[in-house]
């Protein structure tokens, strides 16, 4: 924090150097509070996500044209006017579902075209425009195997199998686990199982004479909860939390239905159940509605 320095930038005429007496150290929470208050005017006429310097922006296309080209315009006047630029090389365009994009003409930025891709890392969860998880779940899945090593490193060394324990679950199954209310319930049996593989490795390395014991046994004697199993439970307990009226998240519920309804049937749902023709792709929201009520 010492001997740093600032000036002030305004059409293109800069003021002299300052000597700053204090400043925000990278990192801290007061800058990141001050970061949203100069993004905080950032809109356009589509669905915007912000989270801090990470800015998506969606379109829903029924049959009509793309107005993404104007949206991403309107996002690249904001950040002139704001003295900002927008990173190219890190911006990527995904459609998604049953669209045919080749009627679809490319975003363009005054250095050249927008990158199209068929998967993007956001906040750290890979997303594909097939959203069949593949992606993501080969990732953590490779992530959390290179972790493996330090573990056998460190049962070389002598670690009690307490602390190796220990150093699974803090260091490896988080990455089995990181924002798992998003995609868990979405899962097919093959991941499920590509996941649990690693933390039976896990389990393996922990503790001798394991070698041949079924995966039930070994979380027995372990005492470790499969991690189908923590999913479950994770997701529950955040859908609860949505049915606080104090959350952010509470108005993606619908509508409460009539106390005078539902107080006349043997078993009724507060908040309605929407139709879905298929599992497959249904939000989260509509699954703890089914099943976390």
């Amino acid at each position: 924090m010492a001997e740093r320095r600032q000036r002030v930038r305004v059409h293109g005429t800069r003021s002299g150097w300052l000597d700053l007496m204090g400043s925000i150290p990278q990192g801290s929470l007061l800058g990141l509070l001050l970061f949203l208050l100069l993004v905080d005017d950032l809109n356009t006429d589509c669905s915007i996500h912000k989270f801090v310097d990470d800015t998506t922006l969606t379109e829903i296309l029924r049959q009509s044209q793309s107005l993404m080209q104007q949206y991403f315009y309107a996002l690249t006047e904001w950040t002139r006017d704001n003295d900002m630029v927008i990173n190219s090389e890190k911006t990527k365009e995904m459609i998604m579902g049953r669209i045919d994009a080749s009627g679809l003409l490319p975003l363009c930025t005054e250095r050249g075209q927008i990158e199209r891709v068929h998967s993007f890392k956001l906040l750290g969860v890979y997303v594909d425009e097939t959203l069949t998880w593949n992606c993501h779940i080969d990732y953590i899945t490779t992530k959390a195997s290179k972790r493996l090593y330090f573990l056998k490193v460190l049962k070389r060394s002598g670690l009690s199998e307490h602390s190796l324990k220990h150093f699974y679950t803090a260091a490896i199954r988080p990455i089995l686990e990181y924002c798992s209310v998003a995609w868990g319930h979405n899962l097919s049996k093959k991941q499920s199982s590509q996941l649990e593989s690693i933390q039976k490795r896990a389990i393996r390395i922990i503790y001798q004479d394991t070698r041949n014991m079924p995966y039930d046994s070994l979380l027995c004697h372990s005492d470790i909860t499969s991690l189908q199993t923590r999913r479950s439970q994770q997701a529950k307990n955040f859908f609860t939390s949505i049915l606080d009226k104090s959350s952010c998240l509470y108005h993606l519920l619908p509508q409460q239905r009539d106390d005078d309804v539902t107080c006349r049937l043997r078993s009724a749902f507060k908040l309605p159940v929407p139709f879905v023709r298929t599992n497959k792709f249904q939000s989260f929201i509509n699954y703890g509605l089914r099943w976390y009520q």
